[in-house]
């Protein structure tokens, strides 16, 4: 959710984040120093100053400095001097009142030539600076039309044609720096920023275009996450140089927008807020409703939204937005804003209202040309999702398909693929197409072993074991849930979840004591997670397995005990209930049975598997569910008579 501020003195770069499962799309917009070159670019030790203005004269030297190139361009330099010879001692004559009879007393021949010769000198220079500088003025324009190439080849021939350690060199490197950037060749962008460094550490140590370099090299370091902490560095020297020369421009809210984008990268939110506030109060009193205003609010919002606060980011996005659509409509950049709304919609469970944000940002970007296509592929996911959520299986498959297909077509990088997948198979094995899930599965598993670490291998042979399992297939499944064990490295929620498939799968071999063992073992590992809505959940689903085992092993008062501390109770929770009140005729039992069966009357159906073999939210199980509430009010009746 963060952006880069655009600056002719700074390089930074943007990160836009969309809230679905399993998959994370980016857009990057790349904001590089450049610089021209002054046309002046004269020799230190030559006054290049002209004293004398007639203008008749300035055209009749013009011409004879014509000839003069013309015969040192073929070679013949004594000809060249002896022009040279005869301009000088026209300016003479012209200038001074030139005496035939004191001609000595100006100037010997052989002092004439030497002069001719520095004139000639100076000459050859201003043509190679003047050369140059049309070269760097083609590269910055080639660079602008995303001609790459083509500028990098200008910068590079105008750069023999400068001065060695000149400022104007300097900038050049930095052009050249800002090229190799913008094609994501990093080491050789941060080789030329550094060049130029050096030159102007040396020229101008305490300078504005000494601070613009530090911010480039800053910017190149961001790319890495090994490097942000020396990002930082460079980003925060350039601000101080910046603030003791000029503390309220608009380079130093640049660069702390640069500095705060790296501390939301570094996981610093508090000091990542503090400077987009001081970048944006500077921003908002230079040009309150600027580009650079919406793309401050805009990171302002992606802190509020990782600090939980969805209220505030909202408004922060919703700014960003009226912006955007009042100096850029139907852009990417309303785009992206829309996405990052609908994503904090989609956290508050909003899904109707999420839904339709990422269908507007959906019409903008199939409707731009420029548009990356991959951008697309990540919001046909993410709106694919929320279709999931709202139990819209079809329309959900429609789009994860249609994500993969461009994801395909544009090459894509291989992990976004391998998800696009998972999205597909999970969706068919929800709806019980299971050799097709299991395909998708293998195909996604094929592309994570080639590119991913274990955390995504394991998870991928999970889903693999819970198709197998519901194909029927136990040793099939309980070799793939192992193998993803093995791969597991801490003990978190994955983990546990591995480890109770394995326990259910156990369970229904019928070997209870060794089902016993692995559901105890979840347990254990959940207790050193926190506490969270999918810990909790597997959780109870875990005591739910853990109790029907101690049943099993005819462990009657434990089963009890782990029944009852079943938070919500479930129908299959009450009907293991209704089993052993009836063969044990508890009446406490009885009693809370009856606290708790009219609850599960009323719910949705969607609302009864917490406890489901393999994976919670597909294995719906058949059960008898009035079958068993009719049970219940037969308990309920004979617990009653007892009373009276």
């Amino acid at each position: 959710m963060s952006e880069s501020t655009a600056s002719s003195s700074s390089s930074a770069k943007a990160v836009i984040g969309l809230c679905f499962v399993g998959l994370a799309a980016a857009v990057g917009v790349v904001c590089v120093g450049r610089a021209r070159i002054k046309e002046e670019a004269e020799d230190d030790d030559y006054d290049t100053e002209s004293e004398y203005e007639e203008e008749d004269y300035e055209e009749e030297y013009a011409e004879d400095e014509k000839l003069g190139v013309i015969y040192e361009e073929t070679g013949d330099h004594q000809q060249a001097v002896e022009y040279q010879v005869e301009q000088y001692q026209q300016q003479q004559h012209q200038q001074r009142g030139f005496n035939e009879e004191k001609k000595e007393e100006y100037l010997s021949q052989e002092q004439l030539e030497e002069a001719a010769k520095m004139q000639r000198r100076k000459q050859l220079k201003k043509q190679q600076s003047e050369k140059a500088f049309a070269l760097n003025e083609k590269g910055l324009a080639l660079f602008e039309q995303g001609e790459l190439e083509a500028s990098l080849e200008c910068y590079q021939q105008a750069m023999p044609l400068f001065e060695k350690n000149s400022m104007e060199l300097a900038t050049l490197y930095n052009n050249i720096g800002s090229t190799h950037q913008e094609m994501e060749e990093y080491p050789k962008a941060l080789e030329h920023f550094k060049m130029a460094l050096e030159i102007q550490k040396s020229l101008a140590p305490n300078s504005l275009e000494l601070a613009s370099t530090l911010s480039n090299i800053g910017g190149v370091l961001e790319e890495e996450e090994e490097t942000l902490k020396e990002s930082l560095e460079y980003y925060q020297f350039a601000l101080q140089i910046q603030e003791s020369l000029a503390p309220d421009s608009l380079d130093v809210a640049t660069t702390r927008n640069n500095v705060g984008l790296v501390f939301k990268e570094l996981g610093v939110l508090a000091e990542a807020l503090q400077n987009y506030n001081q970048a944006l109060d500077i921003q908002s009193r230079h040009n309150p409703n600027s580009l650079e205003v919406a793309t401050i609010s805009n990171n302002i919002g992606g802190v509020y939204a990782e600090q939980g606060k969805p209220t505030e980011a909202y408004h922060c996005f919703e700014k960003a937005l009226t912006i955007r659509q009042e100096l850029l409509p139907n852009s990417q950049s309303v785009a992206a804003t829309l996405v990052n709304m609908a994503s904090i919609l989609h956290e508050q469970g909003k899904l109707e209202e999420a839904l339709a944000k990422f269908n507007e940002a959906l019409e903008i970007q199939e409707q731009e040309d420029d548009v990356d296509a991959l951008d697309v592929a990540a919001t046909y996911n993410t709106i694919g999702s929320i279709y999931q959520e709202m139990s819209n299986l079809d329309k959900a498959l429609e789009l994860f398909e249609q994500a993969l297909e461009v994801q395909e077509q544009e090459d894509a990088d291989t992990i976004d693929i391998a998800n696009s997948l998972m999205n597909i198979s999970y969706i068919l094995r929800r709806q019980a197409s299971y050799d097709e899930s299991l395909d998708c599965y293998n195909q996604a598993l094929e592309l994570r072993q080639a590119e991913e670490g274990n955390e995504g291998v394991a998870n991928t042979l999970n889903n693999i074991g819970v198709v197998l399992f519901l194909m029927g297939n136990l040793e099939e499944a309980l070799v793939k849930f192992h193998a993803a064990l093995e791969l597991c490295q801490d003990e978190n929620i994955q983990t546990a979840r591995l480890i109770y498939n394995i326990a259910v799968c156990i369970y229904q071999k019928e070997d209870y004591s060794d089902a016993l063992h692995f559901f105890s073992q979840c347990r254990d590992v959940l207790a050193q997670n926190d506490n969270t809505q999918d810990t909790t959940r597997l959780e109870n689903a875990n005591m739910l397995g853990m109790a029907k085992t101690l049943q099993q092993l005819s462990q009657v008062p434990q089963a009890l005990e782990l029944y009852k501390q079943i938070t919500p109770k479930t129908v299959e929770c009450l009907q293991s209930l209704l089993s052993l009140v009836e063969a044990q005729q508890d009446e406490a039992t009885a009693v809370l049975f009856m606290e708790t069966y009219q609850d599960v009357l009323s719910a949705d159906e969607d609302d009864q598997g917490i406890f489901s073999f393999a994976d919670m939210d597909v294995v719906n199980l058949a059960i008898d569910k009035t079958k068993v509430l009719n049970g219940a009010k037969v308990v309920a009746s004979v617990v009653a008579s007892r009373m009276q």
